[in-house]
């Protein structure tokens, strides 16, 4: 006859933690609502010093990616919810904490450089606090702000998630649909030529054999 086990919450999650090695880690303990997140992170920084090896050329040299894309800022508004307005038949929300992260193109570069290598990283803010924030937080990274354009015409985009627990309510996201601005659009177009031109001449001192091969098959 079979024999059931009725176990909480905690201990199924201390028994996954205890599996992944990560038992006395307690922050992963402390039940925030980004601790797939936090699971994420912390296993892959286990497993990334193969791959950062890896990237590097056999002489030590770090590659140069450039990365061109939609520049974005990850938040979120972390809270709890355990009554109904009588206002409204609404939830009513009750804030904790905040959390910003970088999303789109500027996510990617820092993937990359947590690899080991440099980043050319091309996109467009706008002037304004969310613009602030990433770059502060893509600079903490290691990422190079130093490409990114700035159009004064247009907001930075973001993408709010509003969190109870690990449920996500809604999103709210921040962005204008429209093109850029033509002064914006040619100076994104200069910046990823310049980031092109270093990750190609980072590209033919790692591999010279292999990117000569490259560059006379795509003429």
């Amino acid at each position: 006859m079979a024999c059931i086990k009725w176990v909480s919450v905690g201990d199924a999650v201390g028994s996954v933690l205890d599996g992944l090695g990560l038992a006395g880690d307690s922050e992963l303990q402390s039940g925030r609502s980004d601790f797939f997140v936090d699971v994420y992170l912390k296993l892959a920084s286990r497993f990334l010093e193969p791959e950062r090896r890896r990237m590097l050329s056999e002489n030590g040299v770090r590659k140069i990616i450039a990365v061109i894309g939609d520049i974005m800022i990850d938040r979120y508004v972390t809270g709890g919810v355990d009554r109904i307005s009588p206002e409204a038949p609404v939830p009513v929300f009750l804030h904790s904490h905040d959390r910003a992260v970088s999303g789109g193109a500027a996510n990617v570069a820092v993937n990359i450089v947590a690899l080991g290598c440099e980043v050319r990283l091309v996109g467009a803010v706008g002037n304004d606090q969310d613009a602030d924030d990433l770059k502060s937080i893509l600079t903490e990274m290691g990422v190079s702000t130093a490409l990114l354009v700035t159009d004064r015409s247009r907001p930075t985009i973001s993408k709010t998630r509003i969190m109870s627990g690990r449920q996500q309510f809604f999103r709210i996201d921040r962005e204008s649909p429209g093109r850029l601005s033509r002064g914006a659009e040619e100076a994104i177009i200069k910046a990823a030529r310049a980031a092109i031109a270093e990750a190609e001449s980072s590209c033919s001192r790692i591999m010279p054999r292999a990117f000569s091969a490259i560059m006379c098959s795509s003429k």
